[in-house]
């Protein structure tokens, strides 16, 4: 998989986000979009969802806070539950990435 993410306003998405109780998308399209940049993230660990503006990366644990030391934003379906780095935010961290 690309390191690049399009994000497009369209109105099929928004009334997904809809249904899963997020409010509106801003009317803004992101396109070329690079990993650590923002993106809106639907994320409800209350049970209330919400839409967020998050970095575009994953800080392992281990790690004394953000860099590009690790590749961290793009996890193989194949190792996610064994990896060190991806095992507990897949089990714990969820979240819809609407692109």
């Amino acid at each position: 998989m690309c390191g690049r993410i399009n994000i497009i306003d369209d109105p099929a998405l928004s009334l997904l986000l809809q249904s899963l109780g997020a409010p509106q998308m801003a009317a803004e399209s992101m396109i070329n979009v690079a990993p650590t940049e923002r993106i809106p993230v639907v994320t409800g660990p209350s049970g209330v969802r919400e839409l967020r503006s998050m970095r575009w990366w994953l800080t392992p644990s281990w790690s004394q806070g953000p860099s590009t030391r690790y590749s961290m934003f793009n996890a193989k379906c194949e190792t996610i539950t064994r990896s060190r780095a991806f095992r507990g935010p897949f089990r714990n961290q969820r979240a819809v990435v609407p692109v």
